[in-house]
């Protein structure tokens, strides 16, 4: 029985419940007819001769042969290679690792009468099995809703990307305006800034100018109060000079004075 829980994207062939039901070609029609009838499952037989495959005859095309007139009488009695020859259908092949979304894509071209047959399974040792074509519908439908699911939840991942993106991108422009905001407004104060410099260099320049002028007048100062501290000094020497000798003339007078008395 197919289990649909166990499937994935990836699963093959190998997944899907297969059967085994060989007959030789001398087999007769009865023997088929009767495994189908206590087998109700089979999607059909494989008619071997000499262990090679010549062939496949569906149930589906076995019970539809078998509803004609006289064909119970005509075809039970005698071996299934005779059904064989007068179905003449042309079996699908597939390796049992082939993927099952591509195994019934394949099975889905083939042409309108063929399309409903099962599918002869070769495993890697050679052996040969059949698949129900039903079932293989059932898995490729059961793995697309698989796949149309996760496509949904990448499809919701990726709106929820894209609204994140959007509002990081709002987020964006708005640190844009505040950034050129930030620009503008230190631009502004570069602006005040070189002028403030300029500013600063021409009052410095005009203080180095005062500063020059402040050192000539205090050399100016400097010369002129040293004349006048000179000339300050030679006149109270002078005046020293000049006491000392109206000291001594007082002196000699008062010598003079006192002989004149005595």
């Amino acid at each position: 029985m197919l289990n649909l829980a166990q499937l994935t994207p990836e699963s093959t062939l190998n997944d899907i419940p297969s059967h085994r039901f060989q007959v030789n070609a001398t087999t007769l029609g009865r023997e088929v007819a009767q495994t189908f009838e206590q087998q109700r499952n089979l999607p059909g037989v494989i008619i071997l001769d000499n262990s090679q495959m010549i062939g496949v005859i569906s149930r589906r095309r076995f019970l539809e042969r078998m509803s004609q007139p006289f064909s119970l009488e005509i075809y039970l009695k005698r071996p299934v290679h005779v059904l064989l020859d007068v179905i003449k259908a042309q079996p699908t092949q597939m390796p049992n690792n082939c993927k099952i979304v591509q195994a019934a894509q394949m099975a889905l071209s083939r042409f309108e009468s063929e399309v409903y047959e099962p599918i002869v399974l070769l495993s890697e040792e050679g052996e040969l099995r059949l698949i129900d074509f039903h079932e293989l519908l059932l898995a490729q439908s059961h793995i697309l809703s698989i796949v149309n699911n996760i496509i949904n939840q990448q499809k919701a991942e990726a709106d929820r990307y894209l609204k994140r993106i959007k509002q990081e991108q709002e987020r964006v422009k708005e640190y844009t305006k505040l950034m050129e905001a930030k620009q503008v407004e230190n631009q502004e104060r570069n602006r005040v800034l070189e002028a403030q410099k300029l500013e600063l260099v021409k009052q410095s320049q005009e203080i180095a100018q005062l500063n020059d002028k402040f050192v000539r007048v205090g050399q100016l100062l400097s010369t002129e109060g040293k004349k006048a501290f000179q000339a300050t000094f030679e006149g109270v020497t002078a005046i020293c000079n000049a006491t000392d000798q109206i000291v001594e003339i007082g002196k000699s007078l008062t010598r003079e004075l006192e002989s004149v008395n005595n």
